[in-house]
């Protein structure tokens, strides 16, 4: 598909919706950055694949790539776990041992995406993944990016939560 973009990037969920009631296409949903540029999408065995225009780079040299990598890590790791358990079941302290592995994985994500928001805080693009993790994620790093965020970015987030709560409230 093609899109004009704005002169402001932002962030858009990709998604294609079942094609009946008996097929799903099964390609996850992902995040692309509008803004101008040829931006393409490539669904890899191991997470999308960005390419065109400038954040678009940047969010996946910085990230998508690093995920990609952990996906193929991890599935590597699960080939390994059912190997041996076709042979024995795993003791419970070589189950902490895999998870702490998969946790450290992760982990090791961190500063690429703080680094990611840090180079995108005053924008949209930069906004939505400083509020897609808990002020609890960033550690030290929380009060230097606040401080960046246009103050009205907060104020929808209150906005959003509100309208949230009040959903919740009327379902129950």
């Amino acid at each position: 598909f093609s899109f004009n973009a704005t002169e402001t990037p932002y962030v858009a969920s990709l998604a294609l919706p079942p094609k009946d009631n008996h097929f799903d296409y099964g390609l996850p949903t992902a995040y692309c950055i509008v803004e101008p540029g040829d931006i393409r999408i490539s669904y890899t065995n191991s997470g999308p694949q960005l390419s065109g225009g400038y954040i678009n780079k940047q969010y996946d040299d910085l990230l998508l790539s690093k995920e990609r990598d952990i996906h193929k890590q991890t599935n590597e790791m699960i080939e390994e776990r059912n190997a041996i358990e076709t042979k024995r079941a795993f003791t419970d302290a070589e189950n902490d041992n895999y998870s702490k592995r998969i946790d450290s994985l992760y982990e090791n994500l961190k500063p690429y995406y703080i680094q990611f928001v840090s180079n995108n805080v005053k924008n949209d693009v930069g906004a939505f993944f400083f509020f897609f993790h808990p002020k609890e994620y960033y550690g030290e790093e929380y009060a230097k990016l606040s401080v960046q965020i246009k103050p009205e970015y907060f104020t929808k987030l209150a906005e959003k939560k509100k309208a949230e709560q009040e959903a919740m409230a009327y379902e129950t």
